[in-house]
């Protein structure tokens, strides 16, 4: 997949990963957020983008041995599916 490095919803992710990725080295633990019940929508309703959420989590616990919590999941969850789904 080629993505647009120009659009607002690229543009958008990366400032998103970025800070996900700072988030994750400082390992900042913030309280929970998300409703589990609307964790559990998202993950059903955008299977593959959660799927590529979780090897981003895996990839940042196996070189950082920082936990990914499920809020965090979910919100990369989101901006993956936007990028992936929405090319303007």
């Amino acid at each position: 997949m080629t993505l647009d490095q120009n659009s607002v919803n690229y543009i958008r992710f990366n400032t998103h990963l970025r800070y996900f990725i700072l988030r994750q080295l400082n390992q900042e633990k913030e309280p929970k957020t998300v409703d589990e019940q609307l964790i559990e929508v998202v993950k059903n309703n955008y299977r593959k983008a959660y799927q590529a959420a979780e090897k981003v989590g895996k990839m940042i616990e196996a070189k950082q041995g920082a936990e990914v919590n499920n809020d965090e999941l979910f919100y990369l969850t989101l901006h993956i599916n936007r990028v992936t789904e929405r090319q303007n």
